[in-house]
């Protein structure tokens, strides 16, 4: 509630469509910033949960555990998987 309130507030009753407004909304953490990126705006924004962690961790580095999360490294790696173009990588 307090997201949509600031939302109707300071942004003109439309969600934000860029991460740092985004997370500066109340109740918005990184995942959640990102997939409305990804999902509501069709944009390129690496949303990464725990079974997107584990996979990188299998399939990347080997690893058979993903181990604790790594905000920025976690980003930066599935950033790095995600094609150029933000239709793509959306998808």
């Amino acid at each position: 509630h307090e997201a949509a309130a600031t939302i109707a507030a300071s942004h003109g009753d439309t969600v934000p469509s860029d991460v740092d407004a985004l997370e500066a909304l109340p109740g918005i953490g990184s995942y959640t910033a990102r997939a409305v990126l990804a999902f509501g705006y069709g944009r390129r924004a690496p949303v990464v949960d725990t079974n997107v962690r584990r996979v990188v961790a299998r399939a990347v580095h080997g690893a058979g555990d993903a181990g604790p999360a790594r905000t920025r490294a976690d980003l930066a790696d599935v950033d790095a998987l995600l094609p150029a173009d933000d239709a793509t990588a959306a998808t």
